[in-house]
């Protein structure tokens, strides 16, 4: 097995490290000298914790046009001296890996063509100065370019000789110098500070406070859908597996952390969008399907994912983006069909995850809370407006409503393995509390009431076939006991009708709500289905219809006083 080198790196292998200190230093000293071409403000003077104001700052056209030439250098020695670069250590892994013969050789001549942290990381501290001079020329076009490099560079591997540079010592989930300066270089694109304070990640990660420092300046505005999407690209880097070194073989590359630059990004996409939420550029960008896309996975992945910090910050960030996000798209008319499916994506995957992680039951109510959380939004900030929402969307919101009602035996079961499951009652009295506001109350539209009245009466028709098949079951099995999985499915139907009884005695003494005649008749034909499992030989199944009886016999009191 034998690899060969692409041939426009093996023409410059021999002098590649020298040429790139010589094309940054020669090309960027020169062209970014700040003392003699900028009439920019500095506070206080050669500090380090200083921010660099460009606000006031006037550019001849003879200056533009330099700093466009610049702009247009450090995208050609990005391409060539980092996107150009980064299969080189993929290279030395397979070569490593395979153990060829006289590899060592070849390794080490790859090796050199790998760019250190050092380089990528002068290479990047250089960008701010340029954007912030270019403000009025930036493009999206421009911000494309930018993420190709950046894609890149997170991407090199990193040597085992750079690994103190590259990461604080004594810090788990710390943030590499390289990820730190990635960040600066976008908050540039949107703050004109080219030069932030140490500082200035501590007060961004984990803290919803909208920093001063990181507001974007209006001229910027218009580039900020753009700014925005780039910054949740960069969750994603925490979430999926990323190419790791090999095992096998003398690997001189370590493994880099994404956790800390991911949150961070996060944080600063929240604070950009907060800051400006009802701008028209933004509105009309389709910011909430760009925060939907680029959270779904971690919240998809949930107890699964690799930063357990992070779907928690994705969730609490999403919450707080669609409360603000959808009134201003209702008031604006700026939500697409593509918005609304995105919603309808994320919010199934993140209450029914397809990973079954057992969790101890303390998770498991931590986790109901959560769930509870989603519920929530969707009956405080969604049914008021389903109106306004396409007619596929109101059927996938009412199914989600639905199957957090009601359990059924496949829930219950992992592999060949019974897993008993917590019931989520908190969550499935949530569920039917949103079904009976979205079914219930008066409305004119009546394709709402009719799709939702469907998917409550089918609830109620599955609970009854449920009770029924099972008391057939259980007098034909005599003296053994049904499987465990028949008995969970059971105990769960039987406390989710308790949940719905009790939410429709509660609705019965609201002279606002209107519950339909056929969702009653399903209800009393329960009636005799529970009264038959009385039978029954299991404690906690007995246990569980007491409930669901004496919440019954409080119904009909109701009912026989009105």
């Amino acid at each position: 097995m034998t690899l060969e080198l692409p041939q426009k790196l093996q023409k410059r292998s021999s002098n590649s490290s020298l040429l790139i200190r010589r094309t940054s230093r020669s090309s960027f000293t020169d062209s970014l000298d700040v003392q003699r071409v900028s009439n920019a403000t500095v506070t206080p003077e050669d500090s380090d914790d200083s921010t660099v104001d460009y606000s006031q700052e006037t550019m001849t056209p003879s200056q533009t046009e330099q700093y466009s030439a610049a702009w247009k250098l450090w995208i050609s020695i990005g391409k060539t001296t980092i996107i150009d670069r980064v299969v080189v250590g993929a290279r030395v892994e397979d070569l490593l890996t395979a153990n060829v013969a006289n590899s060592s050789d070849q390794v080490r001549a790859l090796e050199r063509l790998i760019p250190s942290q050092q380089y990528i990381l002068t290479y990047f501290n250089c960008l701010p100065l340029l954007v912030v001079r270019l403000r009025d020329a930036f493009t999206a076009e421009d911000l494309h370019l930018f993420s190709d490099i950046v894609t890149a560079a997170l991407r090199m591997p990193v040597t085992k000789e750079t690994s103190p540079f590259l990461l604080p010592p004594l810090l788990e989930h710390a943030i590499s110098s390289v990820q730190d300066a990635v960040l600066r270089a976008v908050v540039s694109m949107f703050t004109y500070n080219a030069k932030l304070p140490k500082t200035w990640l501590g007060n961004v990660v984990g803290n919803h406070k909208i920093d001063e420092l990181l507001k974007a300046d209006t001229s910027s505005l218009p580039l900020c859908p753009a700014i925005l999407h780039e910054l949740l690209s960069y969750v994603k880097w925490s979430c999926t597996e990323l190419p790791k070194p090999s095992s096998k073989g003398k690997s001189s590359f370590l493994p880099v952390d994404y956790t800390a630059f991911s949150k961070a990004a996060l944080q600063l996409a929240y604070n950009l969008y907060m800051s400006h939420p009802d701008y028209p550029a933004i509105l009309e960008g389709e910011s909430i399907a760009h925060f939907l896309k680029a959270l779904h996975l971690p919240l998809k992945q949930k107890c699964a994912c690799p930063s357990p910090d992070l779907w928690k910050q994705s969730l609490d960030v999403l919450l707080t983006v669609l409360r603000r996000g959808l009134a201003l798209g209702w008031e604006h008319g700026t939500h697409t069909e593509n918005t609304w499916n995105e919603l309808a994506d994320v919010l199934e995957d993140f209450l029914f995850p397809s990973s079954s992680h057992q969790q101890p039951p303390e998770m498991q109510q931590e986790l109901e809370l959560f769930d509870v959380k989603v519920i929530d939004l969707i009956k405080k900030d969604i049914l008021p407006q389903c109106s306004k929402t396409p007619e596929s969307f109101q059927k996938r919101l009412t199914s989600i409503l639905n199957k957090g009602s009601i359990h059924t035996a496949s829930d219950v079961l992992s592999g060949d393995i019974t897993v008993n499951v917590c019931f989520r009652e908190n969550f499935a009295r949530a569920c039917f509390e949103a079904l009976l506001q979205f079914s219930f109350i008066s409305s004119k539209e009546s394709n709402i009431d009719a799709t939702s009245q469907v998917a409550l009466n089918a609830l109620l028709e599955r609970s009854r076939e449920v009770l029924q098949q099972f008391t057939k079951d259980e007098a034909l099995s005599g003296s053994c006991p049904l499987p465990r999985a028949r008995l969970n499915e059971v105990s769960l139907v039987l406390k989710s009708v308790t949940v719905l009884i009790n939410t429709l005695r509660n609705a019965q003494q609201d002279p606002s709500i209107r519950v339909d005649l056929k969702v009653w008749q399903n209800v009393v034909e329960l009636y005799l289905p529970l009264v038959e499992c009385i039978t029954c030989s299991s404690t906690e199944v007995r246990k569980d219809l007491q409930s669901t009886l004496v919440e019954f016999s409080h119904l009909l009191s109701i009912m026989n006083q009105s």
